[in-house]
This record gives structure tokens, sequence and C-alpha cells, in this order.
């Protein structure tokens, strides 16, 4: 049975084993190098304490009695597991390393259902099992590991529902998106099913009534999901939220990105300017929108007031983002902080911000200095790399749309 077991699944376990080796690579060289407190990232004490919050009878709170809305409570339960059955945290880790090890199997996996060319398929699986980020995010205490594969687990479910219509999958895939919402705030997300149905209906032509019938499904079951959580926090605050995040993220860090853009400044610098902006308006600190969801309220309106007063810049971040993505400096800031192989130089203001500042002699010596730069260059090679997979990734979207259908036609 294991021998056709393997002989029928030899292509997915190799994937699998690629990506669980570069992952342990990339775990035991940081340890070995750095030490075991390389794992943490900058959010990765806040999620740890949680989980001790939990597994000491305190609840999803910071140890201060209060309840905590900052964070979703996934990560932190998921964390809160392994204390409580092994007493501390590698399980944990060990576990999300084979998770995240699954997803180009899941990638391979989806590939083969909606039909992809073998070659490209098996392309992008080993991507996925050997992308940086991705092993990166394996191996240190925070969510992208345990949501990347929920996320993918329920793009697996809907490829299967697009294929076969069976509305066990629809079940399948609103309770593992809900669970995903747990993790990371994601609600808005389910939208990406909204718009796949539109592929749905062209590709194979299913009945409108049976689509609708799916989506009811869907989004009742995923609301069942998400609805302790809501019910929660509207217990403790009055409010109908899933967390304060969004509207900590819209006034400081959206806030800060914009008055960098806008006045020349550092990421920093801007940061700390609404930081203390809100000290100004409110007399407290941004943290206390950890334990009060009603804060969380006017802090996000008037995050939107800032963007509207300053929609110009708002707009130009908008697209500065994305035709960047989210890499910025990701690449090289991994390799200093994992591997101390560079230095990062003194912060320069991007040359995109400088070009919209109209300074153009100054984007002209700041794209010098740019990529003159080993720092940026790792980051440039990286932020090009995501814009030609997302180049081919949107003509991929749009061939497919346009031949929609074809392929059905011609089989009946």
């Amino acid at each position: 049975m294991f021998k056709n077991f393997f002989r029928g699944h030899k292509i997915e376990i190799v994937v699998f084993l690629i990506a669980l080796v570069a992952r342990f690579l990339a775990l035991f060289s940081a340890v070995f190098y750095q030490g075991e407190g390389v794992l943490h990232l900058s959010d990765s004490g806040n999620y740890i304490g949680l989980a001790e919050s939990i597994v000491g009878g305190h609840g999803f709170s910071d140890g201060n009695g209060l309840p905590h809305f900052l964070y979703l409570p996934g990560y932190s339960f998921f964390l809160a597991v392994s204390f409580f059955l092994f007493g501390g945290l590698w399980p944990a880790l060990i576990t999300q390393i084979f998770l995240s090890s699954l997803v180009p199997v899941m990638i391979l996996r989806i590939g083969r259902i909606l039909e992809f060319f073998p070659k490209i398929n098996l392309a992008g699986a080993l991507l996925s099992a050997l992308e940086p980020h991705l092993v990166i995010f394996s191996i240190v205490y925070m969510t992208e590991a345990l949501y990347g594969f929920l996320f993918m687990a329920s793009i697996l479910f809907f490829a299967r529902l697009v294929k076969s219509g069976l509305t066990a999958n629809a079940f399948s895939l609103s309770i593992v998106f809900g669970l995903a919402a747990y993790v990371k705030v994601s609600n808005y997300l389910i939208l990406i099913f909204l718009i796949s149905a539109v592929f749905y209906l062209r590709l194979i032509k299913a009945d409108v009534k049976k689509i609708f019938a799916v989506y009811i499904i869907i989004f009742s079951v995923f609301i069942a999901v998400v609805f302790p959580w809501f019910l929660r926090n509207f217990l403790h605050s009055g409010l109908w939220r899933m967390s304060s995040h969004e509207a900590y993220n819209l006034y400081v860090y959206d806030g800060a990105s914009i008055l960098s853009l806008r006045d020349g400044i550092t990421y920093e610098e801007g940061k700390t300017a609404r930081v203390d902006s809100w000290r100004q308006e409110t007399g407290g600190d941004v943290a206390a929108v950890r334990n009060n969801l009603e804060l969380s309220e006017k802090m996000h309106k008037q995050g939107k007031e800032f963007v509207i007063k300053n929609l110009g810049s708002a707009l130009k971040l908008f697209f500065l983002t994305f035709i960047s993505f989210w890499t910025s400096h990701n690449y090289a800031y991994f390799f200093t902080y994992f591997f101390a192989v560079l230095e990062k130089p003194a912060y320069i203001i991007p040359p995109t911000q400088l070009l919209f500042q109209g300074n153009f002699t100054e984007t002209f010596y700041g794209t010098v200095r740019f990529i003159s730069s080993p720092y940026y260059i790792v980051s440039l090679a990286g932020k090009f790399a995501s814009l030609v997979i997302a180049v081919f990734s949107f003509w991929g979207i749009g061939a497919l749309y346009s031949s929609g259908g074809s392929s059905t036609s011609t089989q009946s």
C-alpha cells in the first residue's frame, strides 16, 4: 500500500521534501549562527505573551486582566496549544514548518485541478518551496506560515468546487477560510471568491441558481465560524468588530507612509509624528487601542480623515505600493537580520518618492546612491522578481478569461 502511495504521489513527496529541507536548513543556520532569539521578530513577543496569558488562565488578555482587541486570537491559540501540551514553543514551530512545506504541494494540486501546463505547475510549486519569504516566515514566531497554509487550503477547496461543483467543498472552503480570518484580518478577502465566481460561470457554464446556492453556503458557514469572536468583542465593548488592528494600521502605519511621501521625511519620523499627533488629540498612547475597542472607532475615523485630507499623497502611495508590492526592502532586511552580511545604510528617501515630489535632480542622485548600495540592490532584485511574476500572473488570468468556455464547448 505504501509503495503504491509513493509511486502515485512521488512528485508531491519530492516537492514537500525540498520545501521541508530548505526550511530546516534555514532554521538550523539561523539558530546556529544567531541563537534562538533570532526566531522572534517584531510582533513575536506579543503573540507569545498572549499565548502565555491563555495558558495561565487569564484569557485573551495582555496579562493585565483587560480583554485584548488589537491582535486576532488564532496564532496565539496555536502557540498556547504547544505551551499547554509540551511546555514550550518548539513543537509549534516544527508544526508550522511542516504546514508551510505543504503549501507548495497544495499549489501543485491546484494547478492540476485547474489543468495548468505540468511544467509551469511544477515550476510554481518549486518556486514556492524555495521562495525566501515563505522559508523565513516559516521559522519565526509570526502569523504568516499558519495563515498561508489555511489560505491556500481554502483556495484548494475552491478549485475543487470549481471543478466538481460539490457543495461539500463549499463547506470546507468557508470553514478553513474562517479559521484563516482568526489568524489575520482578512474578512474582506471573501470577495476574492465572489470575483472568482465570474470565472466559474464563464469557464464551466454552471447554472446560475446553483452558483447562488453555493455562495449562500459559503457566506453562511463563514459567518458562523467568525461570529463567536464578533460576539466576544460585542459583549466586551458593545461593538461588532473583529479587531482594532485595521484602525491602528490606517492611523499609524498608513499615516506614517503618507507623511513620509508628502513631507520628504523618513518613515520612522512619520510614525513618530503620528504617535505624537494621537497623544496630543487624546492625551493617551496609541497602544491604548489594544484594550479599548471603542477608541479604535475614533482612530479609524481620524485615519480616514487624514487620508482624505492628503488624498493626493495617498493615491501616489497606493500606486507605489501596487507596482512594488510589499517586498520593499524585506530581502535585504532578512540578509541583515539573519546573516549580518549586509550593513544597513543610513536611510535615504526612495527615488520614487523624490520623483513624486518633483525633485528631479535629487531623484537622479538618489537613484545613483540607491543602486550603488548592496543593501538596495538585493531589494531591487526582489521587487523586479515580484513585478515579473505579477505581470505573468495578470497575463495568465487575462488569457484564462479570454479563452473561457472554449475548452468546455470543445469537449462537449
